[in-house]
């Protein structure tokens, strides 16, 4: 990666923290718009296209085996917590 593009990465990665972002999450998204850039393109006035970002909107099944993965993970508390009602 060229010294300008690290430069400009570090900048918008302080930038994002700085707003609140988790420094990971910021790093993560600066990295990903960086592997949409064109060759040669400015990354300051550069517009990634809609199209290029389109994902399919996952099905009902898919959230439903992400959640029971992630409970099958999670701390039983975490689990409680997350499925408390305000009749508890």
């Amino acid at each position: 990666m060229p010294a300008d593009l690290e430069k400009w990465k570090s900048k918008q990665i302080a930038a994002a923290v700085a707003c609140g972002v988790n420094a990971l999450d910021a790093a993560r998204a600066v990295n990903e718009f960086l592997t949409l850039l064109p060759a040669g393109a400015d990354p300051d006035t550069y517009i990634v296209p809609a199209r290029q970002l389109e994902q399919p909107l996952p099905s009902e099944v898919v959230l439903v085996d992400v959640r029971a993965a992630w409970y099958g993970e999670a701390d039983a508390r975490w689990a409680r917590l997350l499925d408390a009602t305000g009749e508890e």
